[in-house]
């Protein structure tokens, strides 16, 4: 009997891999609902509950059983109802985690996949600073820098502001890290304010304004 449900443990979690490699575990068909409270993308540190509830026909599960990148989770479950169980972490730290659940159905051999979803734990950018702008010679760009901090494990991106003194008009940039700008798009004169502003899913901060002209940097 172990063997046979090592055997279908593994069945599930090569399902999954199948299915995140497609697109993601989002993408799976669901037989009921799966959910994360304080939400999928948290502070690392964290204590979470993950919940799983079913809605499989015909069907009042005997076990619910939760997995974590394939792996079935022994400990920290709570039963809430007949068709409903939690899963809980003290002290979450892994920057990203696949979950999935499943239900024992009587009369069915094998477990029954409810749902999935992708979790991610990180943290807020911490504010941009030693933001620095150059001109290399025969570049004809501008390139900006900046100190972004601790690493945030989550999705983060930079938005570098840029603002004419001269006509006030200003110019935003979208990045990840680093950004070129073409000098020729720099229409506003040589005097300009540059700052940048760090967002994720956690939080949001704006670096000190950075004056230069464009003919001290080249």
């Amino acid at each position: 009997m172990n063997q046979v449900t090592i055997q279908w443990d593994a069945v599930i979690a090569l399902y999954i891999l199948f299915s995140w490699c497609h697109g993601g575990i989002t993408n799976i068909n669901c037989s009921g609902h799966i959910w994360v409270e304080p939400a999928t993308i948290f502070k690392m540190g964290m204590n979470i509950s993950i919940y799983c509830q079913a809605a499989i026909k015909n069907c009042q599960p005997r076990k619910l059983h939760f997995y974590k990148n394939g792996i079935k989770e022994r400990f920290q479950i709570t039963r809430i109802n007949k068709t409903t169980a939690r899963l809980w972490y003290k002290n979450f730290l892994e920057p990203h985690a696949s979950m999935y659940c499943t239900a024992e159905c009587p009369k069915h051999f094998q477990e029954t996949l409810i749902c999935g979803k992708d979790i991610s734990s990180g943290y807020p950018p911490d504010i941009p600073d030693e933001v620095t702008c150059v001109i290399y010679e025969y570049s004809g760009n501008m390139t900006c820098t900046w100190n972004a901090g601790k690493l945030t494990y989550i999705d983060t991106k930079y938005v570098v502001h840029v603002k004419s003194l001269e006509t006030e008009e200003e110019q935003q940039y979208l990045t990840s890290s680093y950004i070129n700008i073409s000098t020729d798009s720099l229409q506003g004169g040589k005097k300009y304010l540059v700052w940048v502003q760090a967002a994720n899913a956690l939080g949001m901060e704006e670096s000190k304004q950075l004056q230069i002209h464009l003919d001290d940097i080249g």
